[in-house]
C-alpha cells in the first residue's frame, strides 16, 4: 500500500493496480487525468479506481457527481455503485433513517455520536443531511435566492399569480427578481 497526496502530479511514474481517492467529493479533473495513465501503464486489464466519500457542496466535486450521474444513467458495464443516503423526506432524526445510511453504525459510528452531531447541526440540517446521511442534491453552503423547503412546500406557487409567470407555447417561464452580489 502506497499513500500519495492530492496533486496533479503525485502519482505520475508511478504504477498502479489499483487506485483509492477517498474524499473524492474534492476530486477535480485534472488530478483525476494525472493519475489515469498509472493504471492504463500496467499492461493488465485487472485495474481499478474506487471513489469514497461525501456528497460534494461545489464545482470541485464534478468527478465525483459525474460519476454517480454515469452510474445512474447506465451505458457502462464496468461502472459500480454503491450509495447509502437518506431520501429527501426521511427525518434527520430517525434512527433507522441513520441506520440505513450508516452501514458502520454501532461498530464504528456510535449512535450517541450521531445524536451530538444533530445537536450540533440542527440548525443547519442540510448540512447534517449531506455529512452523516449522505443526501445528494440540496443547496448546502451555497446561498439560494429563495428556501428550497420553503419553496418546494410552499401553497403559493408563483405560477397562481400572472404577475410572476407567462406562457408562450409549450414554454413557461418563471422569474425571480433579486440582489446578487458576486
Amino acid at each position: 500500500v502506497k499513500f500519495s497526496a492530492r496533486s496533479k502530479s503525485a502519482t505520475r511514474g508511478l504504477g498502479f493496480r489499483t487506485i483509492i481517492c477517498d474524499e473524492a467529493q474534492e476530486l477535480d479533473y485534472l488530478t483525476l487525468g494525472a493519475m489515469m495513465p498509472t493504471l492504463s501503464g500496467q499492461g493488465s486489464a485487472r485495474t481499478q479506481l474506487i471513489l469514497t466519500g461525501t456528497p460534494p457542496y461545489s464545482r470541485k466535486g464534478e468527478v465525483f457527481a459525474d460519476t454517480r450521474s454515469a452510474a445512474f444513467t447506465g451505458g457502462d458495464a464496468r461502472l459500480a455503485w454503491s450509495e447509502w443516503s437518506c431520501e429527501r423526506d426521511d427525518d434527520p432524526t430517525d434512527p433507522e433513517v441513520w441506520r440505513r445510511t450508516n452501514p458502520s453504525i454501532g461498530v464504528i459510528v456510535m449512535p450517541s455520536k450521531i445524536e451530538d452531531e444533530w445537536a450540533t447541526l440542527q440548525s443547519r440540517p442540510d448540512v447534517f443531511r449531506r455529512e452523516r446521511l449522505g443526501e445528494w442534491g440540496r443547496s448546502g453552503d451555497v446561498a439560494m435566492a429563495l428556501d428550497e423547503a420553503k419553496w418546494v412546500s410552499s401553497e403559493e406557487w408563483p405560477e397562481r399569480d400572472p404577475r410572476f409567470t407567462f406562457e408562450r407555447g409549450d414554454v413557461r417561464v418563471l422569474a425571480v427578481d433579486c440582489t446578487f452580489n458576486a
